[in-house]
């Protein structure tokens, strides 16, 4: 079990605010990570839990969707919104 570490957990918080609205939520997860010293699982459970919404990362493969899967959608329109 975690144990409880309110003041660490604040003052991650901070950390992630702070840089956050100094570049106006202009950036990515793996950006404030590296700023900040934060793990970047650590950054996006912060984020997360708090609201705090972020520009997309572009360096993150995006999610391909196998061929079978893709022709197995019933509907053509959702063919259409992937």
């Amino acid at each position: 079990m975690r144990r409880p570490r309110p003041f660490k957990d604040l003052s991650q918080r901070f950390l992630v605010r702070r840089y956050g609205l100094s570049v106006n939520w202009n950036c990515t997860y793996r950006e404030i990570a590296q700023v900040t010293g934060i793990s970047e699982a650590r950054v996006r459970t912060i984020c997360l839990r708090h609201g705090y919404k972020l520009a997309s990362d572009p360096h993150k493969p995006l999610g391909i969707m196998p061929v079978d899967s893709y022709m197995a959608l019933r509907n053509p329109f959702m063919r259409n919104m992937y």
